[in-house]
């Protein structure tokens, strides 16, 4: 899959749900995108996947710090052949 998407454009456009509400429509969006990849289809999701962890209470920088820190884990292991 190469969407070639281009993140330093990305605009978050928040869904407005209660939180079981949002992990629903965030999987039927999965569902929608694994059958038609598209850049349109795969902002959708990001933005359910965002505005479930705005539901919760994680800020854009938790999010930024939590991906950067695992991102660091996910090298070392591929350095090491884990």
């Amino acid at each position: 899959m190469n969407l070639d998407y281009d993140f330093v454009s990305y605009q978050f456009a928040p869904v407005v749900k209660n939180t079981i509400d949002l992990y629903l429509y965030c999987y039927a969006q999965i569902a929608i995108f694994s059958k038609k990849q598209s850049t349109n289809n795969f902002k959708v999701v990001l933005d359910g996947y965002f505005s479930i962890a705005k539901c919760l209470g994680f800020t854009e920088s938790e999010l930024l710090t939590a991906y950067n820190e695992k991102n660091e884990v996910n090298l070392k292991r591929q350095d090491s052949n884990y």
